[in-house]
């Protein structure tokens, strides 16, 4: 079904944006992007003259991914992709070409199922298996939080069953705000997306993810079965925190000190005015030398979080998530269909 309003931000003049090209030390990179994003640039202004808003979105998703794509191999991947679409049927190519982008990649960061805490809590306390990788979520959560100095690693202050287990003292706790049950989070994505139990479907989707992944540059064999739980992948969040994570309203933006982040926002409102800056290299125990969260894919997800924003697509899933909740009927007059769609892509893979 169609949206009656236009969303997200008109995609920039090629003029306004000409630093962005204007690094590419190989001009035949250069010559693509920029004609790849000139293609988006008509798609949009095509879209917007046949009201057709979904494509519109569409059309700005793949131009904010020129934009904001962090590597070099996969700024030339979406350009490849976008150069394969006008050999014939233009528009519904690019449009198809943008919603795969919007399924397979802004899809499975947005909002996706927080796995239940451990029921154990003696399953903090994991130093004896420090050298193992995390098999499960569990296992994850722990060894993050010993990591991360029992806390949140934005807001500062101490998981209440760590804090307990291991005799930190009240004051302390109050001291950094107090205490909070952190949540484990899986920087990309939900592990329920890699889990090779899953019916021929879901694995075929998850496929189609993991192959977006790859052309940006990353190695996805790091992500298969139980290695989505490693610690370079989770962190320890305050619940609020790990709401706006998983929606896509925070992200990270390196600075030039190793593990050191600057914390943005579309949404002022949700952080303070002046960015937080922080250094997830609070190991408590240094001799342990955990893994530290991978700047790979916090740019991936700070990637994702600007063309979701930008582009409009972050609004529009949401939009869709509450047409299904609402709808309780479907139209008569098949303007239902794009809500009807997405319902089966939601029950098949559902995002959280």
């Amino acid at each position: 079904m169609m949206t009656s309003v236009e969303k997200g931000t008109t995609l920039p003049s090629i003029q306004d944006i000409q630093t962005r090209f204007s690094q590419f030390p190989n001009v035949i990179d250069k010559v693509s992007a920029i004609s790849a994003y000139r293609i988006c640039l008509s798609f949009e202004e095509s879209a917007k003259t046949k009201r057709d808003w979904d494509s519109l979105i569409r059309a700005r998703v793949l131009g904010y991914l020129i934009i904001n794509t962090p590597t070099r191999a996969g700024l030339s991947e979406v350009a490849k992709e976008i150069h394969l679409c006008t050999q014939e049927y233009e528009y519904d190519k690019l449009s198809a070409l943008g919603e795969a982008f919007v399924l397979l990649f802004i899809r499975p960061f947005e909002k996706f199922k927080e796995s239940p805490p451990p029921s154990d809590r003696e399953k903090i306390e994991l130093k004896a298996r420090i050298n193992e990788a995390p098999q499960n979520y569990t296992e994850a959560k722990a060894l993050a939080l010993l990591r991360d100095g029992y806390k949140c690693v934005l807001s500062g202050r101490y998981d209440i069953d760590v804090a307990i287990a291991n005799d930190i003292s009240t004051q302390t706790v109050l001291e950094a705000g107090g205490g909070i049950y952190t949540r484990c989070v899986h920087i990309l994505p939900d592990p329920t997306y890699f889990e090779d139990t899953n019916p021929e479907p879901e694995r075929d989707y998850s496929a189609s993810v993991l192959g977006v992944l790859k052309a940006f540059g990353y190695d996805i064999e790091n992500l298969t079965g139980a290695k989505v739980h490693s610690l370079f992948n989770v962190m320890s969040l305050d619940p609020n925190f790990h709401e706006y994570f998983s929606r896509l309203e925070i992200w990270f933006e390196p600075t030039l000190t190793p593990h050191c982040y600057t914390i943005e926002t579309y949404l002022p409102i949700l952080i303070p005015a002046t960015p937080i800056t922080f250094n997830t290299s609070s190991d408590p125990e240094s001799v342990l030398n955990l893994p530290l969260p991978s700047a790979e894919l916090l740019v991936l997800h700070a990637t994702c979080a600007k063309v979701a924003y930008m582009s409009g697509a972050g609004e529009r899933l949401d939009e869709l998530d509450r047409e299904i909740d609402d709808t309780g009927v479907l139209a008569s007059d098949g303007t239902s269909s794009e809500v009807l769609s997405y319902a089966f892509w939601n029950r098949a893979y559902p995002a959280g």
